[in-house]
């Protein structure tokens, strides 16, 4: 049995490599404007940005950190503006 604080890099190559390939398939679909591609492009950058620390395969101020950093604001930002399109589409078919 592992100690409490060891790392099961296993389990989290396999959690890197999930969100990479999640990341892969959507962003195509998130870059032709696709909501869901966007949504689901959005969660597995975050998750893979999150991951990285912890599988410590990269340091702190890595170009790969800052990089999944960046996809993740920029995706962040095209999802505010998907969600608020739909609110708009929404509220005007309400109105009528």
């Amino acid at each position: 049995m592992a100690h409490a604080t060891t790392v099961n890099q296993a389990g989290l190559a396999g959690v890197l490599r999930e969100q990479l390939d999640t990341l892969r398939q959507h962003l195509p679909r998130a870059v032709h404007g696709h909501s869901r591609g966007v949504h689901r492009a959005r969660v597995a950058s975050r998750r893979l940005r999150e991951a990285l620390p912890v599988a410590a395969v990269v340091e702190e101020r890595s170009s790969l950190r800052r990089d999944v950093r960046r996809v993740t604001k920029a995706l962040g930002r095209v999802r505010e503006i998907d969600v608020a399109l739909a609110e708009f589409v929404r509220r005007a078919r309400t109105a009528n």
